[in-house]
Parts: structure tokens; C-alpha cells; sequence
């Protein structure tokens, strides 16, 4: 047998494997159902304090802007 028919029955041997791999169900399905069984905990809720009349002081960002470069002489706008 030349290679060419090797190199051909390999790569049917390789699909072959690929087809039968590719097939398999990662879950079963016999596998039960989950069932939830635990018991969520109690949540006692404190009382909220009322909302303070002045809003938090936030330092006010100044504007930085840099003054626009000027352009050089050979640098002419088209």
C-alpha cells in the first residue's frame, strides 16, 4: 500500500473516532432532579435613619483645559 491510501485510511480512522467521540451525551439522563431543600434564613430588617437634610459634600472638579497649541509655520491647515 502506497502512502496515499495511508494517509487516507488514517484520516478515515480519525473521523471515525471523531464521529463516535462527538456522539457521547455528557449528561445522563438517569441522573435525579435537584431538589431544594434548604430552608432560606430569617432576615430581621432594621429601621432605616432618616436622610440628613444637606447631601454630602463633593469637592467640584475644576475644569482643566489646556490652551490649544499653536501651530508652526510649515504646519499649515490644508
Amino acid at each position: 500500500m502506497n502512502y496515499r491510501g495511508k494517509f487516507v485510511l488514517f484520516i478515515l480512522a480519525a473521523m471515525l473516532l471523531l464521529a463516535a467521540c462527538g456522539e457521547a451525551d455528557p449528561t445522563p439522563t438517569s441522573a435525579p432532579e435537584p431538589t431544594d431543600t434548604a430552608v432560606p434564613p430569617t432576615v430581621t430588617l432594621e429601621p432605616t435613619k432618616e436622610p440628613t437634610a444637606e447631601p454630602l459634600a463633593t469637592p467640584e472638579a475644576e475644569p482643566t483645559e489646556e490652551p490649544a497649541a499653536e501651530m508652526p509655520d510649515n504646519m499649515a491647515p490644508i
